[in-house]
Protein backbone atom coordinates (compact mmCIF):
# COMPACT_ATOMS: atom_id res chain seq x y z
CA UNK A 1 0.00 0.00 0.00
CA UNK A 2 1.41 3.25 -0.84
CA UNK A 3 2.02 6.34 1.50
CA UNK A 4 -0.83 8.09 0.13
CA UNK A 5 -3.11 5.20 0.95
CA UNK A 6 -1.83 4.95 4.30
CA UNK A 7 -2.51 8.63 5.36
CA UNK A 8 -6.00 8.45 3.70
CA UNK A 9 -7.01 5.26 5.36
CA UNK A 10 -5.85 6.66 9.04
CA UNK A 11 -7.41 10.09 8.26
CA UNK A 12 -11.04 8.46 7.46
CA UNK A 13 -10.48 5.40 10.34
CA UNK A 14 -9.22 7.58 13.14
CA UNK A 15 -6.39 10.60 13.00
CA UNK A 16 -2.71 11.61 14.05
CA UNK A 17 -2.58 14.62 16.23
CA UNK A 18 0.20 16.43 17.71
CA UNK A 19 0.53 19.64 20.00
CA UNK A 20 3.04 21.13 22.06
CA UNK A 21 1.91 21.86 25.76
CA UNK A 22 4.27 23.72 28.62
CA UNK A 23 3.71 22.49 31.98
CA UNK A 24 5.79 23.57 35.04
CA UNK A 25 8.19 21.00 36.96
CA UNK A 26 8.37 20.89 41.10
CA UNK A 27 11.57 23.65 40.53
CA UNK A 28 9.42 25.97 38.85
CA UNK A 29 10.55 25.38 35.23
CA UNK A 30 8.52 25.47 32.70
CA UNK A 31 9.03 22.41 30.29
CA UNK A 32 7.92 22.23 26.79
CA UNK A 33 6.61 18.84 25.56
CA UNK A 34 5.45 17.48 22.06
CA UNK A 35 3.01 15.13 22.36
CA UNK A 36 1.66 13.48 19.47
CA UNK A 37 -1.44 11.04 19.72
CA UNK A 38 -2.85 8.38 17.07
CA UNK A 39 -6.14 6.54 16.63
CA UNK A 40 -6.88 4.12 14.35
CA UNK A 41 -8.72 0.72 14.07
CA UNK A 42 -6.60 -2.18 15.07
CA UNK A 43 -6.35 -3.40 11.56
CA UNK A 44 -4.56 0.10 10.87
CA UNK A 45 -2.38 0.06 13.89
CA UNK A 46 0.58 -0.78 12.37
CA UNK A 47 0.35 1.97 9.32
CA UNK A 48 -0.51 4.54 12.81
CA UNK A 49 2.69 3.53 14.30
CA UNK A 50 4.65 4.03 10.69
CA UNK A 51 3.37 7.14 10.24
CA UNK A 52 4.05 8.72 13.95
CA UNK A 53 7.35 7.49 13.50
CA UNK A 54 7.39 9.30 10.19
CA UNK A 55 6.61 12.64 11.81
CA UNK A 56 8.55 12.19 15.20
CA UNK A 57 11.56 11.15 13.48
CA UNK A 58 11.99 12.65 9.89
CA UNK A 59 10.34 15.87 10.35
CA UNK A 60 12.39 18.50 8.95
CA UNK A 61 12.41 22.11 10.54
CA UNK A 62 15.07 23.89 8.74
CA UNK A 63 12.56 25.87 6.64
CA UNK A 64 11.73 29.02 8.77
CA UNK A 65 9.27 30.51 6.23
CA UNK A 66 7.35 27.02 5.86
CA UNK A 67 7.41 27.53 10.03
CA UNK A 68 6.09 30.93 9.89
CA UNK A 69 3.45 30.65 7.23
CA UNK A 70 1.89 27.30 9.34
CA UNK A 71 2.43 29.36 12.50
CA UNK A 72 0.16 32.69 10.86
CA UNK A 73 -2.20 30.56 9.51
CA UNK A 74 -2.90 28.48 12.61
CA UNK A 75 -2.92 31.96 14.92
CA UNK A 76 -5.86 33.09 12.22
CA UNK A 77 -7.92 30.48 12.61
CA UNK A 78 -7.79 30.20 16.42
CA UNK A 79 -8.83 34.38 16.48
CA UNK A 80 -11.82 33.60 13.59
CA UNK A 81 -12.78 30.61 16.12
CA UNK A 82 -12.77 33.11 18.90
CA UNK A 83 -14.32 35.77 17.08
CA UNK A 84 -17.47 33.42 15.54
CA UNK A 85 -17.92 31.91 19.43
CA UNK A 86 -16.74 35.44 21.31
CA UNK A 87 -21.03 35.71 22.65
CA UNK A 88 -20.50 32.09 24.22
CA UNK A 89 -17.19 33.01 25.86
CA UNK A 90 -18.09 36.44 27.17
CA UNK A 91 -21.15 34.38 28.80
CA UNK A 92 -18.94 32.22 30.68
CA UNK A 93 -18.25 32.94 33.82
CA UNK A 94 -14.48 34.54 34.40
CA UNK A 95 -13.81 35.01 31.11
CA UNK A 96 -15.97 37.94 30.36
CA UNK A 97 -15.19 41.54 30.46
CA UNK A 98 -16.13 43.06 33.45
Amino acid sequence: MSQLCSVKKICTQGGIYGKIDIYEDKAGQLKPYFILRGKSLESSFEELVSLMQEILCHTQFENKDDILKITQQLISNFERRINSSSHVLAAKPGLGVK
